[in-house]
């Protein structure tokens, strides 16, 4: 996996051996499992998947993939969809085109050997599928596997070759099962980002992995132990079954611990970045929703290329190294993969900028209305997700509210992890759920009559260029950086910008900094050149790490030298259209010049400039 190192400290933690969840123990005993073996290449060159978090991620032709239910949906309330009667197509997951309904995976092997000079990752993965209903067939989704061949309980099952790039992988079983019986710059990163289409199947795996470089995996690592010294040129046999380690100062009692891996080079600023909050986020996080069950919580920092803020895989965490403020002002992200954990007025503070986030998305959108949707009309591929996630967010908001904030919403939001939990649920199923929960409770019709008058179908189905109400934010915090935004306006416009200093910044934590940029952009995007340059002299925005007050820095300073050091699509898409509507030339010449350094999935929606 390159030149990685673990580092962590603290108490024994008492991991229990196996730390999946019950449902799998209880499994009702089946006469046989159909095993299906299938072997499959994977290229690195184009810098797509190569380690498979959690099953193979397949796809299918297209005729699996209707979402005909979303227009067929009334246009009156979600509560009338859910007392209704829902087709069959509302409990089935769309964003996997398999027939999981039919037969799940119960249990995936992995043996792997990773040829680094060829850039390719070949191996088996073995399924053990145990039958729902009667079925003739397991289609399975895919992407980006060369497949060689398969076969069901040794037998061939697949007579033609699969091409990589998403064929659909149908493969006939034996005979119908019936229902009960189935930083250095000296090592290259490699590094998945495929995802399990549908949370509603949860298989164990257990892997072994051929490296001369060490490998990381979502999973307790049985071989080598975790803690020894990396080796470099011997081929080396990883095994995992879903990791003995130092970790961080765990919370007493509780069953896992937390680490970091990364590169030598950036280890002690990794360790220090997060050694303080980290589990304590976990913990907090496990007494708002539910145990964490994996034993292990250790997060990869990954390198400049990476694409995303991160990736919760079960016991191994992707994140950017954009989260290395070197101030511990970034450490929230780590909280936002396990859970959203803040104090009120921190609370609202993030609201007020994803609030920014969420009008800039929905004015991109104007073209394509179906996007600004909570609920979006998505075709095949499709997945912008930051106006679900913004304007999900407000909605969620406006609910607790509704029902009479925290002290309500929390007991609801545990029983919805408790009954949702292993899971695939739809908007009909969770709309149905939350006037179930509220209408048992005492006090049940007053909770009802509160809902009844939320707007659901403008929540839901609305378009526009703002959320359908003026949602109100506390301004505790936001308050003195907009004033801050508003004086540096003001004084651009004088030409006289000599009444600032940099004490006027040194009780913002990094969000206000941002609130205060992203404020100062919205009054006036076009300021002379010495705006940028005096922001930076006084409060030293461009020698900041922090990737995210960059960011709006650079939006006011339109520099382009910033997108060749930094790889994640959240900065590097902004740069890039700022500097295409200055000056297209340079956005061209400057992208192809680095085209090399970007994953190729990201640039998807910016390449047409």
């Amino acid at each position: 996996m390159l030149a990685l190192r673990k580092r962590g400290r603290g108490r024994k933690s008492r991991v229990p051996v196996e730390v999946w969840p019950r449902w799998l123990s209880q499994m009702t005993a089946c006469d046989r499992m159909v095993s299906a073996k299938i072997r499959c290449e994977v290229s690195t060159q184009r810098a797509i998947p190569a380690f498979l978090p959690d099953r193979p991620c397949f796809r299918l032709p297209q005729n699996y993939r209707s979402r005909q239910y979303h227009s067929q949906a009334p246009k009156n309330t979600l509560r009338t969809m859910a007392s209704s009667a829902a087709p069959v197509s509302q409990d089935r997951d769309l964003s996997t085109l398999s027939n999981y309904q039919d037969i799940r995976t119960d249990n995936i092997d992995l043996d792997w050997s990773i040829d680094w000079d060829k850039k390719t990752i070949g191996g088996t993965a073995t399924l053990k599928l145990e039958a729902i209903k009667d079925v003739d067939e397991v289609v399975l989704d895919t992407s980006y596997l060369d497949i060689k061949d398969v076969t069901v309980d040794g037998k061939k099952a697949l007579d033609e070759h699969i091409e990589a790039m998403g064929q659909a992988l149908h493969v006939k079983l034996p005979s119908t099962l019936k229902k009960g019986q189935t930083k250095s710059g000296k090592y290259p990163y490699l590094y998945s980002q495929s995802q399990a289409d549908t949370p509603a199947i949860k298989a164990t795996y257990s892997s072994r992995v051929t490296s001369v470089l060490p490998v990381l995996m979502s999973a307790l690592r049985q071989s080598p132990p975790s803690d020894e010294e990396p080796q470099y040129g011997k081929k080396i046999e990883y095994v995992y079954k879903q990791v003995t380690y130092k970790a961080f100062p765990d919370m007493e009692g509780r069953n896992w611990k937390t680490g970091v891996w990364t590169e030598p080079q950036t280890m002690k600023a990794a360790y220090w970045e997060f050694e303080e909050d980290t589990a304590k986020q976990v913990a907090t996080a496990e007494d708002l929703t539910s145990a964490y069950r994996f034993g292990v919580y250790d997060f990869l920092i990954l390198p400049n290329s990476f694409p995303y803020g991160g990736m919760e895989n079960c016991c191994l965490t992707f994140a950017t190294p954009t989260l290395l403020a070197g101030d511990r002002s970034l450490v929230d992200v780590i909280a936002h993969e396990i859970s959203h954990i803040h104090g009120e007025p921190a609370r609202m503070l993030s609201f007020t900028i994803g609030r920014v986030g969420l009008k800039e998305s929905l004015k991109g959108y104007e073209d394509t209305p179906r996007f600004q949707k909570l609920l979006p009309d998505f075709k095949n591929h499709e997945d912008r997700d930051q106006v679900p996630y913004e304007k999900g967010s407000n909605f969620l908001l406006h609910l607790e509210r509704t029902v009479g904030g925290l002290d309500h919403f929390i007991p609801y939001m545990k029983d919805y992890v408790k009954t949702f939990t292993n899971k695939s649920i739809t908007t009909e199923q969770w709309h149905k759920h939350l006037f179930d929960w509220f209408g048992k409770q005492e006090n049940g019709e007053e909770y009802l009559k509160k809902l009844d008058k939320v707007n659901w179908d403008e929540w839901i189905h609305g378009t526009g260029l703002d959320l359908c109400i003026d949602m109100q934010y506390d301004d505790s915090l936001s308050k003195p950086p907009t004033q801050l935004a508003e004086r540096w306006a003001a004084a651009a416009k004088k030409g006289d910008l000599s009444q600032f200093k940099p004490e006027d910044v040194k009780d913002f934590d990094s969000t206000q900094k941002c609130v205060m940029l992203d404020h100062l952009y919205e009054l006036g995007p076009k300021y002379q050149p010495e705006v940028a340059t005096k922001l930076d002299e006084i409060y030293g925005f461009n020698q900041t790490q922090n990737a995210e007050i960059k960011l709006r820095f650079y939006k006011i300073a339109l520099k382009s030298d910033w997108v060749i050091t930094k790889g994640r699509m959240k900065f590097c898409r902004p740069i890039f259209k700022l500097l295409n509507e200055q000056n297209p030339e340079l956005a061209k010449k400057v992208f192809k010049e680095h085209a090399e350094f970007y994953v190729s999935d990201k640039f998807a929606a910016t390449r047409p400039i």
